[in-house]
């Protein structure tokens, strides 16, 4: 993964410190451009240590703390509480003119409510904690598709095994494609199983032989 940072921020106010403040003023840009966490005026994003600490694993809690500290008292960001549950001492962040007109360089960017952004991309997770420069975003889950008959077809010549196509797809369409409480997530995996308990065409029993099929097959 890779991490950046404003090299001018570095040589004046130190590394942690313009590392920190990069994260920060990335996600209060994603969540002006997402108009979310919009209070007293400002954008703000929320953060704690320990979740710092476990996104930037090369710099220690006490250099963590000792950074954001040092940001605060320089007036490159604002620190404040605004969760629901007064024992969640999170704290919260934003980013103050100055750095701004330092990150931004040429182009300083207003973080007052009633200013859009409409160069900055709203299809980003906004959740700091979930958030790594440069990684590759986790794949998304994907959505069980049912197979047709031929393809169980298909597999299941693939595998040289006796399990019916018709009577495997018929099965667990009048189930909704379930298994017993879960819907079912790899259909390849399921003839599988039955192939393994022998639960074939070469049977011939009824389906109301069973108590239970699922519990026979899983």
């Amino acid at each position: 993964m890779n991490h950046s940072f404003n090299t001018e921020i570095a040589k004046e106010y130190g590394l942690e410190e313009a590392i920190l403040l990069e994260n920060i003023y990335f996600w209060v840009l994603k969540n002006k451009a997402n108009n979310q966490n919009c209070i007293n005026g400002h954008y703000w994003t929320y953060n704690s240590v320990k979740a710092f600490n476990e996104l930037f694993f090369y710099i220690t809690p006490s250099k963590i703390n000792r950074a954001l500290k040092n940001l605060e008292e320089n007036n490159l960001i604002i620190s404040d509480c605004f969760n629901e549950n007064k024992y969640d001492h999170t704290k919260w962040y934003t980013v103050t003119k100055k750095a701004e007109s330092i990150l931004q360089n040429e182009k300083s960017i207003d973080t007052n409510c009633k200013i859009s952004i409409t160069d900055i991309n709203t299809d980003i997770n906004t959740d700091i904690n979930s958030y790594n420069m440069g990684q590759a975003q986790k794949p998304k889950r994907t959505t069980f598709q049912k197979p047709t008959i031929e393809e169980i077809r298909e597999y299941c010549q693939e595998r040289k095994n006796n399990v019916d196509p018709e009577r495997f797809f018929n099965f667990y369409e009048s189930k909704g494609w379930f298994v017993g409480k879960s819907k079912m997530k790899d259909w390849k995996a399921s003839v599988r199983t039955w192939e393994k308990n022998s639960f074939s065409q070469s049977k011939q029993e009824p389906y109301n032989s069973f108590n239970n099929p699922d519990k026979l097959f899983f």
